[in-house]
C-alpha cells in the first residue's frame, strides 16, 4: 500500500520485488510441475519392468518344465518300450525265440543278416 503523494524509487522497488517473488514463484511451481512428470514417467517405467520380469518368470519356468518332461520322455520311453515290447522304440529289442528285432518305428524291417 502506497501512501499519496508516492515516491517513484519506492513504487519501483515494490514492483521489482513483486516481480521478483512472481519469478520465484513461477519457476518452483515449473520445477514441481516437472517433478511430478518425472515421478509418473518413473512409476511407469517401474510398473513395465515388473511386467517383464514377472513374464520372464514364467516363461523361464515354463522353459524348465518342458526340460524336465523331455528329460523323462527321454530316458523313460526306452525303458517303457523295452518292458512292453515295442518294435523300434526300445535300443535292444528281442523276439520271443532270442533272434534280434529289426523293426523300425514305421514298422519296416531293417536289412541285415537273416533279413530281405
Amino acid at each position: 500500500m502506497l501512501s499519496l503523494p508516492f515516491d517513484s524509487h519506492e513504487l519501483l522497488s515494490r514492483v521489482r520485488s513483486q516481480l521478483r517473488n512472481k519469478s520465484i514463484a513461477d519457476e518452483f511451481r515449473d520445477r514441481l510441475r516437472l517433478a511430478e512428470e518425472n515421478r509418473n514417467a518413473t512409476q511407469q517405467i517401474v510398473t513395465a519392468v515388473n511386467e517383464e520380469r514377472r513374464a520372464l518368470r514364467i516363461g523361464g519356468l515354463a522353459t524348465v518344465a518342458v526340460l524336465i518332461v523331455a528329460s523323462l520322455v527321454f530316458f523313460l520311453l526306452p525303458i517303457v518300450a523295452a518292458r512292453n515290447r515295442i518294435p523300434g522304440l526300445c535300443r535292444n529289442n528281442s523276439t520271443p525265440d532270442g533272434r534280434a528285432d529289426r523293426t523300425t518305428v514305421d514298422g519296416t524291417f531293417a536289412s541285415g543278416p537273416g533279413r530281405p
